[in-house]
């Protein structure tokens, strides 16, 4: 059984030994579907056929192929594997690697992939969205994907003929070694930064502290908050704690087409800078990974960023308790008293004191950061129960 050490990004990424995981075959050509997708907290579940049976996917163009532990049960797939994995929040744990059946995603057959094994037990928030694997990038790799977040649609094909193209911002892409595509940014004449188009992230674009300093010059570039703890789960739950900054970072320029006044996140624990699914509010985009090329159909020529309320913190599941995890200087949170550990007994109607399962994600998937204002109950310092009254920024 080989071994592999593997790093992963967002949800998940790869440095070395990823072509290992790059294995996939498509079994039709000249092939065009339409995939309806669900979205819940900025990720799109799409349906996949897994060895004939119905299962619940991210489709997620920052990742390889994923599969729970609990279909490798089921299915009695073969391990050929297994490797080191480090995901977004510095977490490590050793993961096998199995031969998948033959997967469709729609009317589309794949063959002969490979897919990494998770445990969902392990996962924290991401349990909440009952899926049974990611789907992504080295199946894609044979497709040209277009994603309308507006009609919650993704389409698949092998012929830009079948794609309505015209008029949308073109310009090349690279793959890395797991077939995840990356594209240069230009934010306005200054220096242009790499990023992967990570349809996983429910944000705009997260960047890391090497990304934003490449960023930081003569134009509308500057840190906001400044904040420290976790802010983001990856494949085993809440990540490590470090440096989490807000930013304004001006102007993103697609060709003719500007979105203005780009508020951002900046994390110490990130390695690599990515844009996500907040693009998709503005526009249609379409990954070409046969000749290598991204399109970006915009909505208006001119938009301007629509940046979530801000409310000056961030709550993961740490140790099964909904918890402060990150505060922002100067914010609204830190001025009432909020700080990171402090345990989270209820936000809104949401009642958390129970410390089940079910409440815990009811909430999360409730999307209630985008609400303007949100009641909020914790435990103090003194174990005593504090209520205070939130409004987004």
């Amino acid at each position: 059984m080989v071994k592999y050490k593997l790093l992963l990004f967002l949800l998940l990424s790869f440095s070395s030994f990823g072509q290992n995981l790059n294995k996939s075959r498509i079994a039709v050509r000249n092939f065009c579907d339409t995939i309806p997708f669900v979205y819940e907290r900025g990720k799109m579940i799409v349906e996949v056929a897994v060895d004939k049976k119905p299962r619940r996917f991210i489709f997620d163009t920052g990742a390889p192929l994923l599969v729970s532990a609990d279909v490798v049960s089921s299915l009695g797939l073969p391990v050929i594997g297994s490797g080191e994995v480090t995901d977004v929040g510095a977490n490590s744990s050793e993961e096998k690697i199995v031969k998948m059946p033959i997967l469709k995603l729609g009317s589309i057959p794949f063959e002969n992939a490979v897919a990494l094994v998770f445990d969902r037990e392990r996962t924290g928030l991401l349990d909440c969205f009952n899926i049974d694997g990611l789907i992504g990038s080295t199946l894609f790799k044979h497709c040209i994907v277009q994603i309308n977040l507006a009609q919650k649609i993704i389409i698949l094909t092998d012929r830009r003929a079948n794609l309505d193209i015209d008029q949308a911002f073109e310009s090349d892409i690279k793959l890395d070694k797991t077939s995840k595509p990356f594209i240069s940014l230009n934010f306005g004449g200054r220096t242009n930064l790499q990023v992967m188009f990570d349809s996983g992230s429910d944000k705009f674009l997260p960047l890391s502290m090497d990304g934003f300093s490449r960023l930081t010059g003569p134009v509308n570039t500057k840190v906001l908050n400044e904040g420290y703890g976790s802010t983001s789960s990856g494949l085993y739950g809440a990540g490590k704690a470090g440096i989490e900054n807000r930013a304004a970072v001006g102007d993103v320029l697609f060709g003719d087409h500007v979105i203005k006044d780009v508020i951002t996140t900046v994390s110490e624990r990130k390695n690599k800078d990515a844009i996500g699914m907040g693009l998709a509010r503005y526009g249609i985009i379409t990954i070409d990974y046969l000749k290598k090329k991204f399109y970006f159909k915009p909505y208006a020529d001119l938009q301007t960023y629509q940046s979530p309320p801000f409310f000056g913190f961030a709550a993961q599941l740490i140790d099964g308790f909904y918890t402060v995890s990150a505060v922002y200087k100067n914010s609204v949170a830190e001025k009432s008293g909020l700080k990171n550990g402090y345990r989270i007994t209820k936000i809104n109607s949401f009642d958390l004191s129970a410390n089940d399962r079910e409440s815990v994600c009811e909430l999360f998937l409730s999307d209630y950061m985008e609400k303007s204002s949100m009641t909020i109950s914790f435990l103090d310092d003194s174990g005593n129960v504090r209520e205070v009254t939130l409004k987004g920024e």
